[in-house]
């Protein structure tokens, strides 16, 4: 690919610990590629335990971030983009599972993601969105078609009673999707104060790990992905219930296998989304059912580093952005 000459702004994870504003030079787009001006990116729990050299696969010096928003350069229209590549020949890029294609790329894991000025994408992942369309909300749609992607694998019934453990903000995002289905019981454990403040922005009973009840619900979504988070969403399952394993803090199991056989848990994997997931996610953000942009905090991207630091310890259950440029 032909590089362009002027280097451009971007937060570069250096090394375990260590992100920094630095440059990348652009490339120009290959072939069914679209060169898109980055306006906001999120930093996801997965970029954090990146940066803390907890994910093997980003290996430094790398540019972090798909959680992001902003214009084609090639018609000046506003975007969100899926940052997850598939090849789009294999069986299950062709069948709309994308999520399992065996060669998938993450933008941010195997190449560089988000948090530069300019990011090639294909141009199949890109989403055109309208310029009145809610600007912080929209930087939802990654971590919201994830939530979709959790509901939908076992749908649970309108009565059901949900518990979601981790309210960060795949958890919180786990609650809308849950009651966009129509769930209106749900529980949300976590150990962070701030946290279980916000728990009915999103509609959950807020409650302390230590409060939870063994074989109480039909539906539990373990969005943090410890040992601990996994045993205690094993033990409150009811008999017959559903355990979703969607967040990976640590590979540690934590499950007792043979309490799982005796009450028949169905211990569902989690992997990311679909590309119809995507889209419901961004047709479900435009609708302004959603309206948290108070619980956004922003930085710019020379505050990276800052920016960083905050959400390790932010109580807030939705996201830090960092702004890299204006819409």
């Amino acid at each position: 690919m032909e590089l362009l000459q002027s280097g451009r702004r971007a937060l570069v994870f250096r090394r375990k610990g260590i992100v920094e504003l630095g440059t990348r030079i652009p490339c120009l787009p290959g072939p069914g590629e679209v060169e898109i001006a980055v306006s906001l990116v999120g930093i996801c729990g997965s970029d954090l335990l990146g940066m803390m050299g907890r994910s093997p696969g980003r290996i430094p010096p790398l540019v972090l971030g798909h959680e992001f928003q902003g214009r084609s350069v090639a018609n000046g229209r506003r975007v969100v983009v899926n940052p997850l590549i598939g090849c789009g020949v294999c069986t299950p890029c062709t069948t709309g599972q994308e999520n399992l294609c065996p060669s998938w790329r993450l933008l941010g894991l195997h190449v560089d993601g988000a948090m530069q000025e300019l990011v090639n994408v294909p141009h199949r992942n890109v989403i055109e969105i309208p310029d009145e369309a809610p600007e912080l909300s929209m930087t939802l749609a990654e971590p919201l078609a994830c939530a979709i992607h959790t509901v939908g694998l076992a749908p649970p019934a309108p009565g059901a009673h949900c518990a979601i453990i981790g309210l960060g903000g795949l958890g919180a995002l786990t609650a809308v999707a849950l009651r966009a289905h129509g769930v209106a019981r749900i529980d949300a454990f976590d150990r962070r104060p701030g946290r279980l403040a916000n728990a009915r922005l999103f509609g959950c009973q807020p409650l302390a790990p230590e409060d939870a009840r063994t074989e109480t619900y039909d539906f539990v979504a373990d969005c943090a992905g410890y040992a601990e988070t996994r045993a205690l969403s094993v033990l409150s399952a009811r008999r017959g219930g559903h355990v979703m394993l969607v967040g990976y803090g640590e590979a540690e199991g934590g499950v007792d296998f043979v309490d799982v056989v005796r009450r028949e848990i169905s211990l569902h994997g989690v992997m990311a989304y679909t590309s119809s997931d995507f889209k419901a996610a961004v047709d479900f953000l435009l609708s302004g059912e959603l309206e948290v942009s108070t619980l956004f905090d922003l930085y710019p991207i020379e505050q990276g580093r800052e920016a960083f630091d905050h959400a390790m310890g932010a109580g807030s259950p939705v996201r830090t952005l960092i702004r890299v440029a204006e819409l």
